[in-house]
């Protein structure tokens, strides 16, 4: 017996859901079910979705289903302070050939945003993955003297002490 479409369109709407939630029973089901790893929900990823709410058990199942890693659920992934998100993503992102620390990290990290909401685990992983804090923004102010401004006392500490 086949799959109708609205079926289809209604199981990837589920898998949206659930990949935001963290329920990866659901996800498995319907990953068996034939729902696209790869798919896009709203122009974003499954693993991106998964990413930004940092479930981290989910985002390995994508991965390992077949859902291609980017930067884009790697910045994500770093927004919502899971350090095992972040790793995943960041190993498959290296496995394919691209390397995380070359992202224009200045792009993410100018965002005011961003930086108030990055945790002392993000900063430390940044710093580890030899992010470069003297890389400026489109006004010439580093990362660093960004994070001087918006972030958390410890964080601005751990980026620092990379700095000396």
């Amino acid at each position: 017996m086949g799959m109708h479409h609205g079926d289809m369109a209604f199981a990837i709407r589920e898998m949206a859901v659930a990949c935001e939630r963290g329920n990866e029973n659901r996800v498995r089901q319907l990953l068996a079910w034939g729902v696209d790893p790869c798919t896009e929900v709203d122009g974003y990823s499954l693993l991106t979705r998964a990413a930004r709410f940092g479930q981290y058990m989910v985002v390995k199942r994508l991965l390992q289903a077949g859902a291609k890693p980017s930067m884009v659920a790697l910045v994500a992934g770093v927004g919502s302070g899971s350090r095992h998100t972040v790793e995943h993503i960041a190993d498959s992102l290296v496995f394919e050939g691209e390397d995380p620390a070359a992202f224009a990290w200045n792009t993410v990290l100018g965002r005011r945003e961003m930086l108030e909401q990055l945790t002392p685990d993000m900063a430390t992983w940044l710093v580890a993955n030899g992010i470069d804090l003297d890389e400026t923004d489109g006004f010439g102010r580093s990362i660093a003297e960004l994070a001087e401004q918006f972030a958390k006392r410890d964080v601005v500490e751990i980026l620092l002490k990379k700095r000396k």
